[in-house]
């Protein structure tokens, strides 16, 4: 079985169970890493380096077959366990289940990281593929529903290697014996399947998403890759299917419940020749518990098993950063700062050089600027000076060779407490190049784009990243942000007294608003604005009467003025054209004589 993504799991949270133990203190890790991957394993290193080797090659090769899978993939950790009844209590935690059987799980974590856990000592082959066709997908910033990414993900993962070649699209048999032998789900549900939905614990709903993509496959390959695209830019699936393969889902259901008359879509590519494991390390107990701490810590409801993973290793060794730091993550996201930074500021003491601890305290300051709460939630009044010591702490990162684009991602995010945002739009550009799956970064980069009046470009990303964001709060962030930069523009215009500038701007957020109060608010400030904006406009018309008198010329004046009074509303503007509507009277009867 294959479990979903996170945020699926997320949509029905594990429930508090029983702690997850500490590792056996006779039990040795190492870490391998890769150009994509992070590796921490308890299992050998012969076994370590070959789910190393295959998540490369097949990554790798993928490019070959589509430019979709040419993407950087996402911040990857994978931890393997060498044995079951380690692995177990996660593989429980993570599917809400008691005795999983699952031998391999890809968690996505709000942050655009992500995290493998497989047991070493199941067959995991397919598991491995599976998993990577979702880093790979999260990583090109794909935008797939649910039964088209979960499709795709079990067609390449019947993979095999053999020598330099990989097979790929090979028929699972097993999926065809529960389409024959079993009743389908309605294809229109799978079809329109969200994310959150209960469908993918249902025995067919993996067999049917295979099914739809081989048959597709099977059908023709460039047309698969155009309907793809057609799908993610929001086309009904039903009516993609009509479009490139003249079909609809009742043909497909038909198609499933037999044997296909067509050969399986396979294809072979070569293993690129490159290097794929770059270094392989040994891991220190407080090390290999830190590691498994952190994954623990990006799950609410394993917060306090990852506080027991730190706090041990903090036991052997007080002085351990990273799990100062990890301490300091767990209290920044319990919003309590104050002890937060005084876990970050001992990390650093501890580790002054480490670009890793000084990013974790960064990213701490700048709170929900960063993170799964990017535009939702207000910046803060003292948001200035910690922006500031953000900055500093990341660009020493930067210097003591941290993450480049984690480092960026920070560096720009601190530009949307300033004035001038421009020196923050290149850094966050840069960190959305390196971290493509980094919804935060997008948000924020999108906030710069607005506040700098490059409307162009923000829309375009809005339409990129957001119009059809895998998680809906994500729009809902982006909308926010929206109505939040507009309203600081149209202060300015307002500052500036450019009231039919800020008029125009106010007039689209109400628009775009659904919350009563929030537009009840905003229909209030553009009625302000228009009155201004017509007194403004009175107050004009005035003046050109007094230019027009000043030229001589009386009769037009004359004729100014009496417009005027037929519509203004302003007193002092009445009052003042009456006045010159007695001395322009007067002229003119001296001129008659």
């Amino acid at each position: 079985m294959f479990s979903p993504l996170l945020f699926l799991l997320l949509a029905f949270p594990a429930t508090a169970a029983a702690p997850i133990p500490l590792p056996a203190e006779n039990q040795t890790w190492i870490r391998v890493r890769t150009p994509r991957f992070t590796i921490v394993s308890s299992a050998s290193e012969r076994r370590t380096r070959e789910v190393a080797e295959r998540l490369e090659a097949l990554a790798t090769s993928l490019r070959q077959v589509n430019e979709r899978f040419d993407g950087r993939p996402i911040d990857t950790r994978v931890l393997i366990f060498n044995r079951r009844r380690d692995s177990q209590p996660f593989f429980d935690l993570l599917l809400n289940q008691q005795r999983a059987e699952a031998p391999g799980v890809f968690v996505a974590h709000a942050d655009g990281s992500g995290t493998m856990v497989i047991d070493a000592g199941r067959e995991w082959d397919r598991t491995l593929f599976h998993e990577l066709i979702h880093n790979l997908l999260a990583g090109s910033g794909a935008h797939l529903p649910l039964w088209l990414e979960e499709g795709l993900a079990e067609y390449f993962s019947s993979a095999v290697i053999r020598g330099r070649h990989i097979i790929l699209g090979r028929a699972i048999t097993e999926h065809q014996r529960v389409l024959w032998s079993r009743t389908l789900i309605p294809l229109k549900d799978v079809l329109t399947a969200p994310r959150s939905t209960p469908l993918v614990t249902h025995a067919m709903f993996y067999p049917e998403s295979w099914g739809i993509v081989d048959w597709m496959m099977r059908a023709g390959r460039p047309r698969f890759y155009r309907l793809l695209a057609d799908v993610e830019a929001g086309l009904p699936a039903s009516d993609a299917l009509r479009k490139h393969y003249s079909v609809d889902e009742g043909f497909i259901e038909r198609a499933l419940r037999k044997p296909p008359i067509t050969p399986p879509s396979t294809i072979t590519v070569s293993v690129e020749p490159v290097e794929r494991v770059k270094a392989v390390e040994p891991l220190s107990r407080p090390d290999a518990l830190y590691q498994i701490g952190i994954f623990l810590g990006a799950l609410e409801v394993s917060a306090p098993d990852a506080e027991r993973f730190f706090r041990a290793a903090l036991e052997l060794d007080s002085g351990h950063a990273h799990s100062l730091a990890g301490l300091g993550n767990l209290r920044s996201r319990q919003k309590n700062y104050d002890e937060a930074y005084a876990f970050y500021e001992r990390a650093v003491k501890a580790a002054p050089d480490d670009p890793e601890v000084q990013l974790d305290f960064a990213q701490a300051l700048m709170r929900d600027t960063i993170g799964a709460f990017t535009g939702v939630l207000p910046l803060g009044g003292d948001a200035p000076p910690r922006a500031r010591k953000a900055r500093e702490l990341a660009a020493r990162a930067l210097q003591n060779g941290g993450d480049v684009g984690r480092a960026n991602a920070v560096i720009g995010s601190t530009y949307r407490v300033q004035k001038d945002v421009g020196p923050g739009i290149p850094a966050l550009e840069t960190a959305l190049q390196l971290k493509p799956a980094r919804s935060d970064v997008a948000l924020n980069l999108y906030a710069l784009y607005l506040r700098s009046g490059d409307r162009a470009r923000a829309e375009a990303l809005f339409e990129q990243r957001f119009a059809r964001a895998r998680n809906p709060e994500v729009t809902l962030a982006a909308r926010t942000i929206f109505a939040q930069e507009q309203m600081i523009v149209a202060n300015r215009h307002m500052a500036a007294n450019d009231f039919a500038k800020a008029e125009a701007l106010v007039q689209e957020i109400a628009d775009l608003t659904t919350d009563p109060v929030a537009k009840m608010n905003l229909q209030n400030q553009l009625r302000s604005l228009r009155e201004t904006l017509a007194t403004n406009a009175q107050i004009v018309a005035f003046n050109d009467a007094v230019s027009a008198a000043n030229r001589g010329e009386t009769r037009a004046a004359m004729k100014m003025v009496d417009n005027l009074l037929q519509r203004a509303t302003d007193e002092r503007v009445i009052s003042d054209s009456k006045r010159l509507r007695e001395m322009l009277e007067w002229r003119l009867r001296r001129e008659r004589r």
